[in-house]
């Protein structure tokens, strides 16, 4: 989908380079850091130092913006520290870029395209609380790796049903009828190692 209304973007330090694409059909704006803030000369490891893009940028109405990182960001030993950052409909100033340096290394050389910037749909919706949701799901409240796993019990919830952790085959000894673990080694004819 192509949306009609362009992003608007103002330049206002001279040697701010203007978002672009390689390819027209690419989902990302490269958007160049030209500064470090503050009058930064240098970055420390584990520290998060803001940077700057010299542009403020605007999106078409009902859309925002996010700021994600290159693929190749991590090359330099640098990473967008929030993960994404969020550009709301309404701010109008210019965009700075956190980036924290994660590993021993010359810093980032500037002007560095370091960065994307893409356009996003915007939902609105307002919070309500309620005393229940009046829905019944498969999943509840199973959370924290409980898809396909199971509880400290052994057990494992599904629907509301508890279904016990399935137990290792056991084999009887020959000499006595006390049931002992087989080995993986020893299935199948007494292969030697595991099998897999």
């Amino acid at each position: 989908m192509f949306v009609v209304h362009p992003i608007r973007v103002i330049k206002i330090n001279p040697s701010a380079e203007m978002p672009f694409k390689d390819h027209p059909d690419d989902v990302g704006f490269d958007l160049t850091l030209i500064s470090r803030t503050e009058g930064r000369v240098e970055d420390e490891i584990g520290a998060v130092g803001m940077f700057n893009t010299g542009l403020q940028i605007a999106p078409p109405p009902g859309y925002h913006l996010e700021i994600v990182a290159r693929s190749s960001l991590h090359k330099s030993g640098y990473e967008l520290a929030t993960g994404t950052s969020i550009i709301d409909p309404s701010y109008r100033g210019e965009i700075y870029v956190p980036l924290k340096k994660f590993k021993e290394g010359e810093d980032l050389e500037l002007p560095a395209r370091a960065v994307q910037l893409i356009l996003r749909e915007t939902n609105y919706a307002h919070v309500s609380v309620v005393s229940d949701f009046g829905d019944n799901t498969l999943r509840g409240d199973n959370g924290f790796g409980s898809t396909g796993g199971y509880n400290a019990k052994g057990v494992k919830s599904l629907g509301g049903l508890a279904v016990n952790k399935p137990q290792p085959r056991q084999r009887v000894a020959d000499d006595e009828n006390t049931p002992v673990s087989a080995p993986r080694g020893d299935r199948r004819g007494g292969r030697k190692g595991n099998m897999f």
